[in-house]
């Protein structure tokens, strides 16, 4: 038997003969011949395909291994049981003189059905050195271009591993040159994943000096992209009115929270209410010429706190 003939051939012909109960000949794929075990419900037609397809024992794979009878029964039992028999397996291969010939058939038939999942495997290799079939070797595993193992792994698992991998102890200070960690870049999946998990189980901090709001804005909305912790913000350098006033109108336009009440000092003493305000009177319907009046006449309490924020 050659080697195209290898694992699951049998299964692949689906013009296989059959016999009925009558004594006819029949194709496997005759729509008339209904096979009862259909008639039953998916959860118990999967522990009858367990109960069928599964070994308690490694299958050593030969060039005469073909997949279970059960499988050649019609196309939405093979459907439905051929993913149960590849993962649910350990399947054992003997690689003789580094030979990866029915190796790589293997992996081309379970992967083509597969997808993003691997079915167990376990190689035992005599001993044998031939540094070409090792390159050859070598080259088959770099032209896989398989998924990442990750995936194959249950959920559970990965969102630990996300977890240990994205959250930080320590707040994130948010900076022009802050970016995404590279596990994030890895592929679609695991990005839809663990982004959440990078936005919503870290603490972001926002550094604002003289009340400059300009990375604020660039970096605020992308921080906030996923519901998480509110960021925190700490204020350095000196008072700034104008700069106060491009904050509450950032304010006004719903593009920059309220400063939070988690940071204090000389600065946070006049934003946070001059922020505040501006929100509130927006909610009740204020247009920002009505806003900036109201802010203009708290000035003077704001040069209270400190002259420097009477400058212009």
């Amino acid at each position: 038997m050659d080697a195209a003939r290898a694992v699951g051939a049998s299964a692949d012909n689906e013009n296989e003969k059959t016999f009925n109960l009558d004594g006819t000949q029949g194709n496997l794929n005759d729509a008339g011949a209904i096979c009862r075990l259909l008639d039953l419900a998916p959860e118990l037609r999967n522990k009858i395909y367990r109960y069928v397809v599964c070994e308690d024992e490694n299958i050593e794979v030969t060039k005469d291994t073909r997949e279970p009878g059960l499988l050649a029964t019609c196309r939405q039992i093979r459907a439905e049981a051929r993913s149960i028999w590849f993962l649910e397996n350990r399947f054992e291969f003997r690689i003789e003189e580094l030979n990866i010939t029915l190796l790589a058939q293997f992996y081309r038939r379970s992967r083509k059905h597969l997808k993003r999942q691997t079915a167990r495997t376990h190689m035992r290799t005599s001993e044998h050195y031939d540094w070409a079939k090792l390159m050859q070797w070598c080259k088959a595993v770099f032209e896989r271009k398989a998924r990442p193992s990750l995936l194959t792994i249950a959920p559970e698992l990965r969102n630990q591993i996300y977890d240990l991998a994205l959250i930080e102890e320590d707040s994130i200070q948010v900076s022009s040159t802050l970016k995404e960690p590279a596990l994030l870049s890895v592929c679609r999946q695991i990005r839809s994943e663990a982004r959440g998990i990078w936005f919503s189980e870290n603490q972001f901090t926002f550094r604002v000096v003289d009340c400059d709001i300009s990375l604020l804005l660039k970096s605020f909305a992308w921080v906030q992209d996923v519901p998480g912790k509110t960021p925190l913000f700490k204020l350095r350098g000196r008072p700034n009115w104008a700069n106060l006033m491009a904050w509450c109108k950032a304010v006004f336009e719903d593009k920059l929270p309220p400063l939070n009440a988690q940071y204090q000092n000389h600065l946070a003493t006049v934003v946070r209410p001059a922020t505040i305000m501006t929100r509130n009177l927006a909610e009740s319907g204020s247009s920002w010429p009505s806003i900036e009046k109201n802010l203009l006449l708290w000035r003077d309490t704001a040069g209270s706190v400190d002259p420097r924020w009477l400058e212009d």
